[in-house]
């Protein structure tokens, strides 16, 4: 990656957009095509958001998409940033591998791989004297192989996300603050199965995204290919439509 000379490795880290420590845009490993879609995505997003220069309110995402090939998971972070003369602009940091069965326990990847998301976030914050440093930080990221739950895990919100999901799971979008979603969770009651000759084959995510604002955080879920309108929904900017 840009002649650092690491190891071969299986993992992919890549960023896009600006950080206040460098003087413009940057792009870094976007080559593969899950890389430059969601680049192309942010950066689409952006020209429909416009200038927001009277924009004090910061929004990070922490963010999961499914690969390309088989048991491949794209980990990430996106959030609002600027450069160095404080030009705004998304940054977008996220890793790409191949986690073992992670589709059968997808609703855990945030807990579980909490550890691995606070990491991009740490990237995102620190300070940096040259754009090397930047990558050497990223690439010291213990990306996961395999995904572990354990039995006593105490977050409530993997189970009540799986119980929404397959609530509603025929909509291309889900989107609630996580607060309701936690004090509802009744409602999100697991619909009965099929144990039918034509059972339904249950749908997967495509992407979910968990963030927003640090006091109203919210969980959206995608089953459909990700539009530029999603990602003025995400930074909560209303285009007067769905």
């Amino acid at each position: 990656m840009l002649g650092l000379g690491r190891p071969k490795s299986t993992i992919e880290f890549s960023a896009y957009g600006k950080h206040p420590a460098f003087n413009d845009y940057f792009s870094l490993n976007i080559d593969s095509p899950l890389a430059n879609a969601l680049s192309a995505w942010a950066e689409k997003g952006t020209k429909l958001k416009g200038d927001q220069k009277n924009n004090t309110m910061i929004r990070s995402f922490r963010f999961w998409v499914k690969g390309v090939n088989k048991g491949e998971l794209v980990l990430g972070v996106i959030r609002d940033s600027s450069d160095r003369m404080g030009r705004s602009y998304p940054l977008l940091i996220m890793g790409r591998g191949s986690v073992k069965d992670w589709d059968k326990k997808w609703h855990y990847i945030f807990t579980r791989f909490e550890p691995v998301f606070r990491s991009f976030e740490d990237v995102s914050a620190s300070r940096y004297d040259s754009f090397k440093a930047f990558e050497e930080k990223l690439i010291k990221i213990r990306f996961p192989t395999s995904l572990s739950v354990h039995e006593d895990e105490r977050s409530r919100l993997p189970e009540i996300m799986m119980a929404w999901f397959r609530k509603d799971q025929e909509k291309g979008a889900l989107a609630l603050p996580v607060e309701t979603l936690l004090s509802n969770a009744d409602v999100y009651s697991h619909p009965k199965k099929d144990w039918g000759v034509f059972k339904k084959k249950e749908a997967m995510p495509g992407a979910v995204f968990l963030g927003g604002l640090p006091e109203n955080p919210g969980l959206t879920i995608y089953t459909r290919p990700l539009k530029a309108e999603d990602f003025l929904t995400l930074f909560n900017i209303s285009t007067g439509g769905e």
